[in-house]
């Protein structure tokens, strides 16, 4: 697991963390107030899971596992 954040808005880290092939599973956002100055989310993303045919063509090509 790993945390990091960043000062970018969220539909845009949401875009790159799907550019790079993951899937966004949770989306908590929290709007300023309070002591909050700026909006704060906190998103959840996997890999997603391997289809038989993806397995298949890795083993084939020598690249499984990953």
């Amino acid at each position: 697991m790993f945390y990091e954040s960043y000062l970018l808005p969220l539909d845009r880290v949401v875009g790159l963390l799907e550019q790079g092939g993951l899937v966004v599973t949770a989306r908590l956002e929290q709007e300023p107030g309070g002591r909050l100055t700026r909006p704060h989310a906190c998103l959840l993303a996997r890999k997603p899971p391997r289809t038989a045919a993806a397995t298949s063509a890795a083993r084939r090509q020598g690249t499984w596992p990953r």
